[in-house]
């Protein structure tokens, strides 16, 4: 059982799905997707069209900057986690479960990424997901 799913599911359950839109989220700003939903109450980070920068840009999150950091101090280069660290395969993880994991683990509480950087490291996981 994923513990991060398992969270997610609690959660949602308690309190509802957590989602973001760029006027609560504060991209214009630069601010980081933290709260607030939609109109329509539908998630607003999606995964849309991947070139090459989005790729660049998830691979440096991923590895050096989310929280100053980067996500493969705790989920390791290739994304398979570190149990020792509670931190699970995130490999193919989408947008919706990266925010989802920024708004409910409090060991991400630090990371403030923008809904592009979202994206981006969701592209990014997804590559890692498809190499095997």
């Amino acid at each position: 059982v994923d513990p991060v799913e398992t969270l997610l599911e609690e959660r949602t359950a308690t309190e509802g799905p957590a989602v973001a839109s760029p006027a609560s989220a504060g991209d214009a700003a630069g601010g980081g997707v933290r709260s607030g939903p939609s109109a329509a109450g539908e998630p607003t980070i999606q995964a849309g069209t991947v070139d090459d920068d989005s790729q660049e840009l998830g691979e440096a999150v991923f590895t050096e900057t989310a929280g100053g950091v980067g996500c493969a101090s705790c989920h390791g280069m290739d994304g398979r986690g570190k149990p020792e660290l509670a931190a699970p395969d995130i490999r193919g993880r989408t947008a919706e479960d990266v925010y989802n994991a920024l708004e409910t683990r409090t060991q991400m509480a630090f990371i403030d990424l923008t809904s592009e950087e979202v994206n981006a490291v969701a592209a990014y996981l997804k590559r890692l997901g498809e190499r095997e």
